[in-house]
């Protein structure tokens, strides 16, 4: 304790510390302007994007709207889909039992680390294939609200 009360005494250290401010306050002014350029940047790509994104969906609706070989369409992948991807998780299932139970026995390190990094990313392409079957499915039904009742099938 009394040696950090001697350097708090001593003058150089407190030069130091007020250089350092002085330096590290022009940085900042600096790096706030880069700063608030970048945030800027990033801001109006995340709107353009989603204005887009608006756009996209939109016409996606319209074409389900307006086709009824795209309503059929979007059905059998509405139904097609989620079955892939119970497929897709069964078999992550599968090979990640498959290292668990035969890794006392015959496999090496790294094939369990590639076992499972695999079983891990059919894990999660079976995940974003169910999310798209779902969001597909919801469009196919706000396409079919929006129909009149005479081409409502």
């Amino acid at each position: 304790m009394e040696k950090i009360i001697e350097e708090l005494a001593n003058p150089i250290w407190w030069i130091t510390v007020v250089i350092a401010g002085i330096i590290v306050n022009i940085m900042a002014s600096y790096i706030k302007v880069k700063l608030d350029k970048t945030i800027s940047k990033a801001s109006s790509w995340w709107t353009n994007k989603s204005v887009k994104r608006k756009e996209i969906e939109a016409q996606k609706l319209e074409e389900l709207k307006s086709s009824k070989v795209a309503r059929y369409k979007a059905y059998f992948y509405s139904t097609r889909d989620p079955i892939i991807a119970t497929f897709t998780l069964l078999m992550g299932i599968s090979i990640m039992l498959t290292m668990s139970i035969i890794e006392q026995y015959i496999v090496s390190d790294i094939m369990q680390i590639f076992g499972l990094a695999f079983s891990a990313i059919t894990f999660f392409s079976a995940y974003l294939m169910m999310i798209s079957s779902f969001k597909l499915r919801i469009r196919l039904f706000k396409a079919l609200d929006e129909l009149p009742e005479n081409e409502n099938p």
